[in-house]
């Protein structure tokens, strides 16, 4: 997130407000800084283009997270359980404990960062394969909600007001 945004860092929330029954706001939960990571504007322009080149290139190992609906950056990764000592041996052959656990960060759209999304699937194999399928459905949806909250504001101030 702070690589989409620019360099802020901000502490991670999952609930943004609590409402009451009746809809009042309880609590609010604003943004919270925790730094600023300092980075060269040229160096962070690499960056941001080598994660957008992971899932756009034929090549990256994000593929398997490119959409339709909106352009993805990420990263993929494989964290290992155990140590293979000799020979190479394919995830489906090991006990499930033993299997490696797959990761994919990411962020969306390229262009706008409005999303990121991390997924750590446990024991699930490689990143490209496992999370990075979970992220893209994860983002598709956020962008799908933004896209429908947009349209319905757009028709209720045009004076058409209309059932969902």
């Amino acid at each position: 997130a702070a690589l989409a945004n620019g360099g802020t860092l901000y502490r991670p929330r999952i609930v943004n407000k609590v409402e009451s029954v009746d809809g009042a706001t309880v609590q609010e939960y604003l943004p919270e800084k925790i730094r600023t990571i300092e980075l060269k504007p040229d160096t962070l322009q690499r960056v941001r283009s080598a994660l957008a080149d992971v899932v756009r290139s034929g090549s990256g190992t994000g593929g398997m997270a490119r959409s339709p609906l909106v352009d993805i950056a990420g990263k993929t990764g494989t964290a290992q359980v155990v140590e293979m000592k000799s020979a190479y041996i394919k995830s489906e052959q090991l006990s499930y404990f033993s299997r490696d656990h797959a990761w994919f960060v990411s962020y969306a759209p390229v262009e706008n960062p409005q999303i990121a999304v991390v997924v750590l699937v446990e024991h699930g194999g490689h990143g490209g394969e496992a999370a990075a399928p979970l992220a893209k459905k994860v983002i598709e949806k956020y962008v799908t909600i933004q896209k429908q909250a947009q349209e319905n504001r757009q028709v209720s101030t045009a004076g058409n007001p209309r059932a969902n």
